[in-house]
């Protein structure tokens, strides 16, 4: 079955993402559900990607029980917290930066992934397939365990994160 993604915002970076998203195969991942502020740009953005749903408020996504994971184009703490709190799996573009601590408690408590599309080492959001940055081209596929770590284990600066070893290296 393929992984349902729900976009939040309707900006560049998930016009980029989405167009990416589209190139795999539509057995694996399918754009299912778009959700802004006001329901015109969400109207504008489906008709653009051909996206089935469309939400003129992001709790309406939350609430979508057909999403597996949502993407994040515009970084707010309370848009992460939602979905979150949601349930749902959620891949931000921006990195964590505030209220850190407690987006990570979170996604912990609910038993979601969370995970940023950002290189700790160069600063770059642009990343390649398996966790390599398609910048620098270090190794960041520590940052897919975010998730699973309490929130008072976790790196609070990109120097921290930097020191952080890959757990998926040689796998």
């Amino acid at each position: 079955m393929a992984t349902r993604w729900g976009i939040c915002s309707t900006g560049k970076c998930s016009h980029d993402f989405t167009v990416a998203l589209k190139t795999l195969p539509h057995e694996d991942h399918q754009v299912v559900a778009v959700a802004a502020r006001k329901l015109e740009d969400a109207q504008e953005f489906a008709t653009k990607h051909s996206i089935s749903r469309v939400y003129g408020s992001y709790e309406e996504l939350a609430r979508d029980p057909d999403i597996d994971v949502v993407y994040i184009g515009v970084y707010h703490p309370y848009r992460l917290m939602l979905f979150t709190n949601a349930k749902k799996n959620v891949l931000c573009e921006k990195p964590l930066a505030m209220n850190t601590k407690e987006i990570l408690s979170s996604a912990k408590r609910n038993d979601v992934l969370l995970m940023e599309m950002y290189c700790p080492f160069c600063g770059s959001s642009v990343t390649a397939p398996h966790g390599v940055c398609g910048v620098c081209g270090r190794d960041i596929t520590f940052l897919k365990d975010v998730a699973n770590k309490v929130a008072e284990e976790m790196p609070t600066t990109s120097a921290h994160l930097s020191a952080q070893p890959s757990t998926s290296a040689g796998k």
